[in-house]
């Protein structure tokens, strides 16, 4: 219904003008009038001309009045969907240049049937504007005919590149045809996971505030992928302290039922060092897998992990003895074979000679010391200095024989701090503290990359007391966190603690269904999302009693939550971390974790579940070792690993107490065969006290990059970095449908994993409210001819009156 209606006159005559015109013309139609009436035409005829030639004269006003009238109209925009649909070459079969299915539909045909047949976009166009997208280098509009013609050709798969490109050309078809500029939020990505863009699409689709949801297709009839098993994931530490047991976790996918038992084994510099077999059971299709080796070495170490059937491993060396020569067709069918097994995964480790120096302070006497002072003695690379109160002011000291750190009573000033580099804080009554303690391992953690852990207890609450240690902690305090939940608290291990360096070892926290979250919290479409991802804790035991905290803080990471107990926030939060300045923050939300040592069952290696926590817990907070001078220079790539033919992007971060005069950075990349090229470092206009520089990776392998900060002249800084480069996949060389990359896509920008057939997992209810816009619309009467057809319509009414009836 038009709304705000107005009339405007443009009148082409000054209004005094008209004003003597309209008078002179209703002079002369009374003046008509009773000529008429004189000439003895009946009273009635003579008011029908009357009305008409009124009607005459006020249209003839009006053309000269000029009038345009306005009136706004209210309509609603539903919000845009983008519908990405990956045309690359890995949609089918690809047995031809062409694409065309062999044996089979392509996945692309299965998506397009999902698409065109199904209930979900009916559903979906009932609270979207639903726009198709063909992408693969980039994104191409297609309409409903347009999407049953795709055909999967496309020679590569660029994610980020398509996401942008579809973004902006919706932007701007938006603002073209509603005058409104409307940014789409939504995208549903349909897609195999197998992106060999360069940039990460989680990072595209935060920057342009668009939640991704996927819709993985099928595997394309009988054959489609080949039975084997294929790496798909490894998580391995940057950093390792020499002598301490290095753990690489390496996650295996099952794909089909291969027949043959494999093994993985660990290289370095071709010789073997350690070997794992590899046992599925009956319908599992993944398995972790964990690698240990203890470094002897410092310097950084380029490790390679290989998976092959055992029998491979086992087999005994060729012969000499001459074999046929191979037809090009046979030469071919190898290669394709090779391409299509278990690539072998390449990566750097940092060995570092140094002892990791750990203060512990305790108020209160606990069980738990006689544990974790056990597993520092078990580990030669960490030394440990504990301070236990003995009542009052008195502490005792215990270290170990070998340690040269002593501390002539409880620490008082930042220096006596700054000597450790880890600090273990169980329970600390803050009051009793030194006052500027507080200050000093905050000031340590920010500034000069310490780590810190806290382990809650009844003075938790102490810390809300003090902001500038209450920010430190990954979590947010209440009042009631002091009072402790009794027990026995059933615990579970979320998807990025299953994924976090903390719980690396399977057999002290093995897969588990995760918790459901209460009813109408904000933690259940995170965890309907990260389901299938999600690592529980069915062999952690229970705890006797639990500090509840109120929620993580942005930036956090949540590592362990209660299974029956929530707030309104979600589930009860035991356990997170996250950075905080140069440092890192460990929070452990209970004083009963020692119970995982005496309930615990023991792995093969005879460590309990506290003790190989513990053990790895310290190992990913190990801060890297500072420079001397209180100068230090970060060096840290875009990504962590890259294919030949990308560009590397590093950043380069100053971190000093004081001013540098004229810093500058001179660094050099050694290729893998040793050659040295230079490496010029610009400062990053964006950020102060930094620095970027690129390089091109033009073939596989590992690329070490030394740069040395000068200040002065002098030597201030320097820091050596390794990168892994891998060579290229291609379109053809993949591990078939890749639903842990589509998972991370959807989990991180806040979308869903779809599934065609289960309704709940739809984006129907997540759309934002349609945009209400008011339209002005503009009648001009005279420009459109309304007035003058008018007119003409009335001269004609009046001059057949007239012939008719013969009025003259």
């Amino acid at each position: 219904m038009p709304t705000h209606t107005s009339l405007n006159l443009l009148p082409i005559l000054p209004a005094s003008i008209i004003a003597l015109v309209a008078i002179g013309l209703f002079a002369l139609l009374a003046h008509g009038c009773l000529v008429l009436l004189r000439k003895q035409v009946p009273p009635r005829w003579v008011a029908i001309l009357a009305a008409v030639r009124v009607g005459i004269v006020l249209v003839f006003l009006l053309a000269l009045l000029q009038p345009i009238a306005s009136y706004a109209l209210s309509s609603k925009l539903l919000p845009d969907l983008l519908v990405l649909v990956d045309t690359s070459r890995s949609m089918g079969p690809a047995t031809s240049a062409t694409g065309e299915a062999v044996g089979g539909k392509t996945r692309l045909d299965e998506a397009v049937a999902t698409l065109r047949e199904g209930k979900l976009i009916p559903e979906l166009r009932k609270s979207y504007n639903v726009h198709y997208f063909a992408v693969d280098r980039t994104a191409t509009p297609v309409d409903d005919e347009g999407l049953a013609k795709l055909k999967p050709v496309g020679d590569t798969t660029r994610f980020s590149d398509s996401l942008t490109s579809a973004w902006d050309f919706q932007r701007q078809a938006a603002a073209s045809n509603t005058g409104v500029e409307m940014r789409p939020q939504r995208a549903i990505l349909l897609s195999d996971g197998n992106d060999l863009g360069s940039t990460d699409l989680v990072e595209t689709a935060r920057e342009l505030g668009v939640a991704v949801d996927v819709l993985p297709p099928g595997d394309a009839g009988p054959g489609r992928t080949p039975a084997r098993v294929v790496i798909a994931s490894v998580q391995s530490p940057r950093r390792v302290l020499l002598g301490s047991e290095t753990r690489i976790a390496v996650t295996l996918r099952r794909e089909g039922t291969p027949d043959s038992a494999m093994a993985v084994t660990l290289v370095e510099g071709g010789k073997t060092i350690a070997t794992q077999d590899v046992a599925f059971d009956k319908g599992q299709t993944e398995q972790l897998v964990v690698v240990a080796h203890r470094p002897s070495e410092a310097g950084i170490k380029q490790y390679e992990l290989r998976l092959a059937p055992k029998a491979a491993l086992q087999a005994p060396a060729p012969s000499a003895a001459k074999t046929p020569a191979k037809t090009p067709a046979q030469t071919q069918a190898d290669k394709e074979k090779e391409n299509a097994g278990p690539l072998p995964y390449r990566f750097s480790v940092q060995v570092l000679d140094a002892r990791n120096e750990t203060l512990i302070l305790q108020d209160v006497w606990r069980w738990d010391f006689k544990f974790i002072r056990r597993v520092f003695e078990d580990d030669p690379s960490f030394a440990f200095t504990a301070m236990l109160t003995r009542g009052g002011a008195t502490y005792v000291q215990y270290a170990e024989a070998d340690s040269h750190l002593r501390l002539s009573g409880f620490p008082q000033s930042r220096t006596e701090l700054g000597w450790f580099d880890t600090l273990y804080l169980v329970d600390p009554n803050i009051r009793r503290w030194p006052k500027g303690l507080p200050s000093a391992v905050a000031g340590l953690v920010r500034d000069e990359g310490k780590s810190l852990v806290v382990l809650a207890g009844p003075n938790i609450g102490q810390w809300m007391e003090n902001p500038e240690l209450a920010t430190l902690l990954p979590v947010e305090l209440s009042p009631d966190t002091a009072t402790p939940v009794p027990g026995p608290i059933d615990v579970h291990l979320t998807a990025d603690g299953a994924s976090s360096p903390f719980f690396i070892n399977p057999t002290a926290a093995k897969a588990a269904p995760p918790p459901a979250p209460a009813p109408g919290t904000p933690g259940a479409p995170a965890a309907a999302a990260g389901a299938s991802g999600a690592s529980g804790a069915a062999d952690l035991p229970p705890l006797d009693q639990i500090y509840p905290v109120l929620r993580k803080r942005p930036a956090a990471t949540i590592l362990l939550e209660a299974s029956k107990h929530a707030n309104t926030y979600g589930p009860i939060i035991i356990m997170a971390e996250q950075t905080v300045g140069r440092g890192r923050v460990l929070f452990v939300g209970t004083d009963t974790l020692w119970k995982w040592h005496t309930l615990g069952e023991p792995n093969d290696a005879g460590l309990t579940p506290f003790a190989v926590f513990w053990q790895q817990a310290f190992r990913a907070l190990a801060p890297a070792r500072p420079t001397p001078g209180g100068v230090t220079l970060n060096l840290q790539p875009q990504r962590t690993r890259y294919e030949a033919g990308q560009r590397v992007s590093l950043s380069a971060q100053i971190l000093s107490d004081r001013l540098l005069p004229e810093p500058r950075i001179q660094a050099t990349v050694t290729l893998p065969d040793e050659t040295q090229i230079p490496l010029a470092f610009a400062p990053d206009p964006a950020k102060p006290s930094s620095y970027r520089a690129d390089f091109e990776a033009a073939g596989p392998g590992q690329y070490r990059v030394n740069a040395l900060l000068t200040a002065e002249g002098k030597t201030a800084a320097d820091m050596l970095v390794a990168l892994d480069v891998d060579q290229p996949r291609s379109e053809l060389a993949t591990a078939g449908v890749d639903r842990d990359a589509l998972a991370r896509i959807a989990s991180m920008t806040g979308g869903r994993v779809i599934n065609p057939t289960d309704a709940t997992t739809w984006p129907t209810k997540d759309n934002p409210q349609p945009l209400t816009i008011a339209r002005t619309h503009s009648l001009d009467l005279w420009g459109n001819f309304t007035l003058l057809l008018l007119l003409a319509a009335l001269l004609t009414a009046d001059w057949t009156i007239r012939l008719i009836r013969g009025y003259t």
